[in-house]
């Protein structure tokens, strides 16, 4: 993955003017969605240095117990992200390119954040493989789920961290 990053920035870059000439968008949603393209980056290489120590996801042997634990934990989480986005919504209120982008920037990052945990969760039951190419019927054991909401905890957190940076 970071290979892609290194190896190919220019294809991003055109990708994005392209996408910006067709819809006829100003250069302020270009940068917008290269910002969104870095905090990507950022939280990509960066999200594994974030660590939490929960003791309750060790212990949960259920999903339900595993919920109960992490639950208040994730919506905080969103909640704080949430009101970062607004804070720059509000903060650029009279630039519609600029809402554009944070808009697809915000739907990118919770799209890339479900992607990878559930990605992460597979692989990390003994079921992985079979999982990441669709032929598991969803039913993964605990350690699926205890990585899955730590991926999430993870990429939260530090998504937070980088907002809370501007």
């Amino acid at each position: 993955m970071l290979l892609i990053f290194f190896d190919r920035p220019h294809k991003i870059i055109s990708n994005l003017k392209k996408g910006c000439h067709m819809l006829k968008l100003c250069r302020t949603t270009l940068g917008a969605s290269f910002l969104a393209i870095l905090i990507s980056f950022d939280i990509y290489c960066a999200a594994y240095a974030t660590g939490q120590d929960i003791p309750c996801i060790a212990k949960s042997e259920t999903r339900k117990s595993l919920y109960e634990c992490t639950d208040q934990i994730l919506e905080k989480l969103v909640e704080e992200i949430d009101n970062e986005f607004s804070r720059f919504s509000e903060k650029h209120k009279d630039n519609s390119n600029f809402l554009l982008g944070l808009k697809l920037s915000k739907d990118y990052f919770y799209s890339y954040a479900n992607r990878q945990c559930v990605f992460e969760g597979a692989l990390a039951s003994d079921e992985g493989a079979l999982a990441s190419s669709g032929q598991l019927d969803g039913h993964l054991p605990i350690e699926a789920d205890r990585a899955t909401v730590l991926c999430f905890i993870r990429i939260y957190t530090e998504m937070k961290s980088v907002l809370s940076k501007y």
